[in-house]
């Protein structure tokens, strides 16, 4: 895979993270220019093209896996059929 030069990644100087009720997102100011939101992975997504700008606002928990949060944390909880705790 290709990897960018130096000059091509952005600075990120500040991240913001909203936990909201319903939903969560990241946003990213790089060194000079706007504030965007983070790509997330989107709900079902198969591959990294796939995206979206918030995930809900939920966490799963499962004894033998690290914590997932958003997306993957529902994917994961239907894939193990109800294990783990989600929150």
């Amino acid at each position: 895979p290709e990897t960018a030069s130096a000059a091509e990644v952005p600075i990120i100087a500040g991240l913001g993270i909203d936990f909201g009720t319903t939903n969560t997102a990241l946003a990213l100011a790089e060194d000079e220019g706007p504030v965007a939101l983070a790509d997330l992975p989107a709900p079902g997504a198969n591959d990294e093209a796939t995206t979206a700008k918030t995930w809900r606002t939920v966490l799963h928990f499962d004894p033998d896996a690290p914590p997932l949060a958003g997306a993957p944390a529902i994917g994961r909880y239907v894939r193990n059929e109800g294990q783990g705790r989600l929150i």
